[in-house]
């Protein structure tokens, strides 16, 4: 981004079974958690803050890795959600084109993971019309959903 939002965000993603406990185990930890927040709830208590703690549900087959015993948010799925979430990251709709191509540029992005997890938050187009043209596979089109 050109522009770096003003405050620093965790986001933490969990199964729907143990997203309640999670919520409690952080609230010991910081006041500053919220779990699953609207757009009212970011809107009047999140962006007041310079740092937040974010629990939402995971979405099952969310591509994602592993380095331990720690799970992480792949690049597909984080330029899947900035799109399928604009009331959460509501700092980037503006330079969404600028995001996909320094990703596109800067890691290798598996299109078909992406595209797959974007036709499950049913923003297949939006997702496709970002890819940049020069990276696009040629197997991969519109169509393909």
């Amino acid at each position: 981004m050109k522009l770096q939002p003003p405050y620093n965000w965790t986001i933490v993603e969990t199964e729907k079974e143990v997203l309640a406990s999670v919520f409690t185990s952080l609230t010991g930890i910081s006041k500053k958690v919220f779990l699953d927040p609207d757009r009212k709830v970011v809107d009047l208590y999140i962006l007041a803050l310079n740092e937040s703690v974010i629990v939402k549900p995971l979405l099952s087959e969310s591509p994602t890795f592993s380095n331990g015993k720690i799970t992480f948010a792949a690049p597909e799925k984080i330029l899947v959600d900035i799109v399928a979430e604009p009331n959460l990251f509501r700092a980037q709709q503006a330079e969404l084109d600028r995001i996909y191509a320094n990703a596109f540029n800067e890691v290798r992005i598996n299109q078909t993971k992406m595209l797959r997890y974007a036709n499950r938050r049913r923003k297949y187009d939006a997702v496709y019309s970002l890819i940049p043209q020069e990276h696009r596979l040629p197997q991969i089109s519109r169509e393909s959903k």
